[in-house]
């Protein structure tokens, strides 16, 4: 678990003032400003020119006691630990005060901590502890480098004697929390994240670290009274937003998660992860212009992502928009002409318009990519149908009912192309196959009049095709089968 020291600076300012007040005595002139004003450049966090200001007071005042110990805390912000070690020493050794020993190795800990020193810091923290028993931050410094070590034990013991001391101690609270989080001891983190709820409602990331509990424990639901806690206080916080939307879509609050997706997209205008995700839902609500339009949003926002290309593609198929799908995915093949399933998908569109010699070549270009799809060879096989090449239709439709046995429309397909090879026979077994799989499948059963027809069993034929009518009325290709079987046999009558 990463820690963050939390390191408190002892600038003694509250000896300047007797340090220096008998300064301009003697007709000498007082640094007591000179020395406030490089304590208002510390606090400005203009490191630099405090310590240039330390250094000139130093010229005159060598064994100024105040000096040392605000230039050590100067060179710690600005990473110069040696040089901070050597200040808090002297510091040390000029100080009048007993308390100051604690002090000092209390702000050495520091250092060594920042430094990345673990083991020294948690001796200058035992050191420090041994001087002031009571003084609980030295208890959490201590822990904190625990933590560091990942001796999270002692770690634990530590942030528990900070309690003891401090019982409204903030960051003790957090800290217990998080370890017990990190450990899955869920119970007990969301415990120590209440209580740091009660000490401090503002403390935003607790909403979330108990969100994450939530999650990890799929109580969705109990995520969002803590997403909408935390945006109380941040309400322009994307990523919230996000997760919130992300927690209702896993619930199945589709519209909800639309609007925070919305949310996302007002504050960001340029997320292109929410346009996305929210044109998924819209897909998914059936309302595909939407969705399109999501997906142009995300592609004008970056056109090199191969994902919304082909997203939107498919969307462009679903509402008869065979060219501009054509478009997309030609756009995808030129990112990655590798990908199988934009050539199929291509194919598909092409055969929409009747582009069959094209559609054959993209079917031909995702086979040879994956030949381990059965939906490949069973459009392919079907374009071929359209061609007139029944013998090479039957071997597509052979291998995807291999890689699929149980490939519904791969049975009917091959049945309609043994039918155009005058195999009828073999045409109907493979037809009642087909049925067997799926009893609702229209075309099969206007395939099965066709084929008894061409078997001169007209009862069978007849009822065939009213099958495949009540299934599909509005298809008038059954609707007109019927009518020239009925009209054939009106003929020969």
């Amino acid at each position: 678990m990463k820690s963050f020291l939390i390191v408190t600076l002892c600038i003694s300012l509250s000896f300047s003032s007797a340090i220096f007040a008998q300064d301009g005595e003697g007709g000498g002139r007082s640094i007591k400003p000179i020395f406030d004003q490089a304590t208002k450049y510390f606090s400005q966090g203009k490191f630099e020119q405090a310590v240039a200001i330390y250094n000139e007071i130093l010229k005159v005042k060598k064994d100024n006691f105040a000096v040392y110990d605000a230039r050590a805390a100067a060179y710690t912000r600005l990473g110069k630990y040696k040089e901070a070690l050597a200040d808090y020493k002297k510091a040390l050794q000029l100080s009048t005060d007993n308390a100051y020993t604690q002090t000092y190795y209390f702000n050495c800990a520091n250092i060594y901590y920042a430094a990345g020193n673990y083991e020294r810091a948690i001796r200058g923290f035992s050191r420090a502890i041994k001087e002031n028993p009571k003084y609980s931050l030295s208890y959490l410094n201590l822990g904190i480098a625990y933590d560091g070590l990942k001796k999270y034990d002692l770690a634990q013991k530590a942030y528990e004697k900070v309690i003891a001391i401090d019982p409204k101690n903030v960051s003790a609270h957090l800290r217990l929390g998080r370890l017990h989080h990190a450990a899955n001891r869920f119970e007990e983190a969301l415990k120590y994240y209440t209580k740091v709820i009660q000490l401090n409602p503002k403390e935003k990331e607790v909403y979330l670290f108990k969100a994450d509990i939530y999650v990890q424990q799929k109580n969705l639901e109990a995520t969002l009274p803590e997403y909408d806690s935390y945006l109380k206080i941040a309400p322009n916080d994307v990523k919230v937003w996000t997760m919130k939307a992300s927690a209702k879509t896993g619930l199945g609050r589709i519209e909800e998660a639309i609007a925070d997706y919305s949310q996302v997209i007002k504050l960001d205008a340029k997320n292109r992860p929410a346009f996305i995700n929210r044109a998924k839902l819209n897909k998914q609500m059936n309302r595909l212009e939407d969705a399109i339009k999501d997906y142009s949003s995300a592609i004008k926002l970056y056109a090199g992502d191969i994902v919304p290309l082909m997203e939107r593609g498919l969307l462009y198929r679903m509402t008869n928009k065979p060219n501009e799908a054509i478009i997309d995915f030609s756009k995808a093949i030129d990112l990655e002409n590798t990908l199988s399933s934009a050539y199929y998908q291509r194919a598909m569109a092409q055969k929409t318009i009747g582009n069959l010699p094209s559609a054959l070549q993209d079917f031909d270009r995702a086979i040879s990519l994956d030949t381990k799809v059965a939906d490949f060879y069973n459009n392919r096989g079907y374009v071929k149908i359209q061609l007139n090449k029944f013998v090479e239709a039957v071997k597509d439709f052979d291998e995807a009912i291999k890689l699929d046995k149980n490939f519904a429309y791969a049975f009917n397909n091959r049945a309609l192309a043994k039918l155009r090879l005058e195999k009828a026979n073999e045409a109907l077994t493979d037809c009642k196959k087909s049925l067997e799989i799926d009893n609702k499948n229209a075309s099969a059963y206007n395939n099965l009049g066709l084929i008894y027809q061409k078997l001169k069993n007209n009862t069978e034929a007849e009822k065939a095709f009213n099958k495949a009518i009540e299934l599909a009325p509005t298809n008038t290709e059954y609707s007109q089968n019927l009518a020239n079987f009925k009209e054939a046999i009106k003929n020969k009558e």
